[in-house]
């Protein structure tokens, strides 16, 4: 039976997912992003200042993110809020993911910007077993 911390364990062994912003004018876009993930779930990004998904987070800052699915391991779809880090958090968000990934340092965005990621729900999806396994998680209380 899957559980909060074997989920967690999971989200730590992947460095990919797919990102879900929503524009301004209500359409989607999404992007394939390196991420890092915290003990508490907190979910941490870099990218380049100018891109759309920046903004759409500044404009609307509900999210959605897809990890693994392929080649029969779980899945895990995510819907959180995300803000975009302030001096002092960016420089935590850098500190926390180059202790985790030493080779992010390669990667950084020179004039980028580092999202913050908070999970409000969490699905998890294993096909490759019969029946299915399937968890939701909560991280909110009223979630809806």
């Amino acid at each position: 039976m899957i559980d909060k911390k074997s989920v967690l364990k999971i989200l730590k062994s992947n460095d990919l997912c797919v990102l879900s912003t929503v524009t301004p004018d209500g359409k989607s876009q999404s992007a394939l992003m390196a991420y890092t993930i915290k003990d508490d779930f907190t979910i941490l990004m870099n990218t380049e200042a100018t891109t759309r998904k920046v903004q759409n987070i500044i404009e609307n800052n509900n999210v959605s993110l897809v990890v693994g699915g392929f080649k029969g391991d779980p899945s895990i779809q995510i819907d959180a809020t995300a803000r975009i880090a302030d001096n002092q958090q960016a420089q935590e968000a850098q500190q926390y993911m180059l202790s985790q990934n030493p080779e992010l340092s390669n990667y950084f965005a020179p004039n980028g910007r580092f999202i913050i990621i908070t999970p409000d729900w969490l699905k998890y999806s294993d096909y490759s077993q019969n029946p299915p396994e399937i968890k939701e998680i909560f991280f909110i209380e009223n979630y809806t």
